[in-house]
């Protein structure tokens, strides 16, 4: 076998790799190989549909792969070989025998890449299709016919790559303002993972932003702030309940002000002091800010229970900023939270001495009522009344744990009544007016 396999290497290094097309593809029980040799990406693709019924396996990414390196000298394609592999490693993880150690991230960055580059929404049994007019539109921009391979490795995909990489791990790893972009990339992960019916249209406009960035297209302040508008998006897309038609319309509205998407209105986007402008669309609107704060006032857990965690974990944090701690994070990998009703969903009897059952429906789900503590338990006083709740929290969840500022208020209340929560509202609401800059005007 390892002769054979020897033999098959080289056979496959001495094919003219500039004028056809390698595809290798293994099936697991034995030892089974089928080796196409194509003349060109089309014909492979050809190839692949009428075998796929057949055991063949071939990933949309493999196609891309196809086109560029048909577009890349012989002589060069060693070293952009060695470039493609790091990127797959990186963004596509295997385990020590080669099975898939999670998402493939490569492939799916390629799906972001049609809709920042062609201004299109993948469809079903498009990707193919997809990725050879990803690569054909790059091309043609990027230099001659048939040698556009390694500019579009060096221009499109290592930088859209390295932001991927930021917008999965939240950790950004260039520029003097690293720190805060960090912080806001977890942060805006945070709501994308509650709400990934919603995330669709939010991740491949992250990853554009950071490409302009890299790109120095973009200045530190005005990603932070562009990442700040994108999160309040995805806030007011989940909370709002936007449609599908509304959200993909406002992307392309943003995709375009970037200069972005095929076909888009705005060829040449506006620039400040040469660099890019923000787009009006990346802002939420009057009427959003006011829809948003309406729905931040009303049964927040009713109305997204997935939520309630990141709002609560954004407005601690965003407290704690504001009294000099600089961009504190909790952080969810590492530590137990949960959120928690104070007036609780089924109350004990005691707790009728100050809420009618009207007054318990209105007030149950709203975000006055909600606590984030630092367990991944209830606390242990269920529906009991206030003052055992209280020491609950203090006992068993506080001592020693998290500074989390709104539920340290909590301890510190003489009773939860109406009223406690009505003044509580008001002061979240304010909270939230400012941490994602929902007044009439900016400020």
């Amino acid at each position: 076998m390892l002769d054979f396999l020897q033999v098959f290497r080289r056979q496959l290094k001495d094919l003219p790799t500039s004028q056809c097309q390698r595809l290798a593809m293994y099936a697991s029980t034995k030892v089974t190989f089928l080796v196409a040799i194509c003349a060109d990406a089309n014909m492979a693709l050809t190839m692949y549909r009428s075998s796929i019924n057949k055991g063949a396996d071939m990933r949309p990414i493999d196609l891309l792969k196809a086109c560029v390196f048909q577009s890349i000298p012989e002589a060069d394609q060693e070293r952009w070989g060695i470039e493609w592999d790091r990127l797959e490693r990186e963004l596509s993880p295997t385990t020590a025998d080669g099975r898939p150690a999670g998402k493939d991230l490569l492939s799916e960055l390629c799906g972001h890449l049609t809709l920042i580059l062609l201004g299109r929404f993948g469809v079903t049994n498009s990707a193919f299709s997809d990725v050879q007019d990803v690569f054909n539109y790059a091309a043609g921009r990027l230099g001659p016919a048939g040698m556009a391979g390694a500019p579009f490795m060096e221009r499109v995909l290592q930088p859209f790559a390295q932001a991927f990489r930021e917008l999965h791990s939240g950790r950004a790893g260039r520029g003097a303002a690293s720190q805060r972009v960090s912080y806001h990339l977890r942060s805006l992960r945070r709501f994308m993972a509650a709400g990934k019916a919603y995330a669709e249209e939010l991740i491949p406009t992250a990853l554009l932003l950071l490409f302009l960035h890299s790109e120095q297209r973009l200045s530190d302040d005005r990603l932070l702030t562009a990442l700040e508008q994108l999160e309040a998006l995805a806030l007011a897309s989940n909370l709002c309940k936007w449609t599908k038609k509304v959200r993909r319309e406002r992307c392309l509205a943003v995709l375009a002000g970037l200069g972005y998407g095929c076909g888009t209105p705005q060829l040449q986007p506006q620039r400040q002091h040469g660099q890019l402008a923000l787009p009006e669309a990346l802002q939420l609107s009057p009427d959003e800010k006011r829809a948003l704060l309406e729905a931040l006032d009303g049964p927040l857990y009713a109305r997204s229970a997935g939520l309630s965690e990141p709002v609560l974990l954004r407005l601690n944090e965003f407290i704690l900023q504001r009294s000099g701690r600089d961009y504190v994070q909790y952080e969810e990998s590492s530590t137990e939270l949960t959120v928690e009703h104070v007036l609780p969903q089924k109350p004990a009897a005691a707790w009728w001495d100050d809420f009618t059952a009207e007054e318990h429906a209105a007030w149950v789900g709203r975000l006055a009522n909600l606590a984030l503590l630092a367990s991944k338990k209830n606390s242990g006083a269920g529906n009991q009344d206030f003052q055992a709740k209280k020491a609950a929290y203090v006992e068993k969840l506080m001592v020693g744990s998290l500074n989390i500022p709104l539920t340290d208020d909590i301890r510190i209340c003489e009773r939860w009544t109406p009223a406690v929560l009505q003044q509580r509202q008001r002061m979240l609401l304010d909270h939230a007016t400012a941490c994602w800059r929902l007044h009439s005007t900016q400020h």
